[in-house]
């Protein structure tokens, strides 16, 4: 294999020398006022200047023929060709004009022209290029396959769909356009549809890394799990160094619960894409998972080091500090995830708990309203505010928070026996033995526990 690579990079060498020297000997016969006597070699010359995108040459060739013969429109499209490929499309556009103009009926001046119209934006008018084409010639099948671009450029997948469709009966050689019209079903979420596509575009092109990753992830959005791990590790076969093959087959197989082997294809993803935040996340996820929360940390870090408002990779380096013991650290990271996100619900429940637990009452009590905003009906956050109110003597509000808890759930007993407590307290035996009734109504069994703790309430 190596001897035919070597091989054919001397052919290409050898050829790119002999096309030099004939660049060379064609500009000196031109200089010399020679060109009558070499037209033909100046035209092969600025046709394979064409050929291997020589613009430079090719410009100053095709030029000089057209001084010679101002109305042949091949040499007025193949100067379009080669702005083409040097980019400047509004002169290509007026170079094709005039080539439709000596020749209206040539399909290749109108399908290099719809190029032009594209790299320009102008996509109506790269459309009517086009139907032009298919006017002159209903078969063509490139015109199909470049609607179908358009199309799917526009994202108008059905439109696209069909264009691929025409594209491959027209000729069913075009086996890469299998690839489109794979993509143009995963747009479309016909999954399976895809599945069949890409199959069909495998069959004649069995060595493309990227067709393999595609059909892994078409086969993990129909939770056909295995089956894209088989379709990840092809395009792994073909390519070790594919990134997002490693780093897809992480999630599949940390979905399937091994957690070991998507360490280990997350790890080799960073190792080929040290800059992907999501695979160092994912990294550190797994290590959280693994209860090994040191490295976590480090790997949390690296993601924050390369997103500072990754608000989950603060989320979770705080919940391997507070594991570890590392109360003040965790709290910093809640803190600063808080700041990043105002309506991240678990920002604010990871910063009240830890302030709770770190005797911060007032801090807690701003944690868990904000909760409340973002989630007036969760039960357990209005009632840990109402229960740090009551800490706090704060019984005024400890009651509205507690009255509010039965008003989202008022089967729960327990809002009922701290309003019972907090009116004995206060002095109030009217609404003390009124909830007192309706713990014992909504908590069965308390009997012996409530007369016990409210020996003064006669019912």
């Amino acid at each position: 294999m190596s001897n035919l690579n070597f091989s054919s990079e001397n052919n290409y060498k050898e050829f790119e020398k002999n096309l030099k020297a004939e660049i060379n000997t064609c500009r000196k016969m031109i200089d010399e006022g020679k060109i009558f006597l070499v037209m033909d070699t100046v035209e092969e010359t600025m046709n394979n200047c064409v050929d291997n995108e020589n613009f430079t040459d090719g410009i100053y060739f095709i030029e000089r023929l057209l001084e010679i013969s101002p109305y042949n429109s091949d040499y007025w499209y193949k100067k379009g060709v080669l702005l083409n490929i040097d980019c400047k499309y509004e002169n290509a556009i007026e170079c094709f004009n005039k080539a439709i103009s000596l020749n209206p009926g040539d399909v290749e001046i109108y399908l290099d022209k719809s190029i032009s119209e594209e790299g320009l934006d102008l996509n109506d008018e790269a459309v009517k290029s086009l139907e032009i084409v298919l006017e002159l010639e209903p078969t063509n099948d490139e015109a199909y396959y470049n609607l179908g671009m358009i199309a799917f450029r526009e994202t108008n997948f059905i439109r696209a769909k069909e264009c691929f469709l025409k594209t491959i009966n027209l000729n069913y050689e075009s086996k890469e356009v299998y690839f489109d019209l794979a993509s143009c079903s995963e747009a479309l979420n016909e999954y399976e549809n895809a599945i069949k596509f890409i199959d069909m575009y495998l069959e004649t092109y069995p060595y493309n890394e990227n067709a393999w990753y595609n059909k892994g992830v078409f086969l993990s959005v129909v939770n056909r799990k295995e089956e894209a791990v088989s379709s990840f590790d092809f395009a792994l076969a073909i390519n070790d160094e594919f990134a997002r093959a490693w780093f897809n087959k992480g999630i599949i197989v940390a979905e399937l619960g091994q957690l070991h082997l998507a360490l280990e294809c997350f790890i080799n993803s960073y190792k080929y894409d040290s800059f992907d935040e999501n695979t160092v996340y994912n990294i550190a996820n797994i290590y959280a998972d693994l209860n090994k929360n040191e490295k976590a940390i480090e790997y949390f870090t690296k993601t924050i080091k390369l997103n500072k408002e990754y608000v989950s990779a603060y989320l979770g380096r705080a919940q391997s500090y507070f594991i570890q013991g590392h109360c003040i650290s965790a709290l910093n990271d809640y803190k600063i995830a808080v700041n990043i996100s105002r309506e991240d619900k678990e920002a604010w429940l990871g910063k009240a708990e830890i302030e709770y637990s770190l005797g911060k009452l007032n801090d807690a009590c701003i944690s868990y309203k904000n909760i409340i905003r973002i989630e007036p009906e969760n039960f357990n956050a209005n009632f840990k505010l109402a229960q740090i109110l009551f800490e706090l003597g704060n019984y005024n509000d400890s009651i509205k928070s507690f009255i509010e808890c039965i008003e989202i759930d008022k089967n729960n007993y327990i809002p009922y026996f701290y309003l019972t407590r907090i009116y004995s307290i206060i002095g109030d035996p009217v609404n003390a033995k009124n909830y007192f009734i309706l713990t014992l109504n909504y908590g069965p069994n308390l009997d012996r526990r409530l007369k016990s703790e409210f020996p003064e309430i006669e019912i």
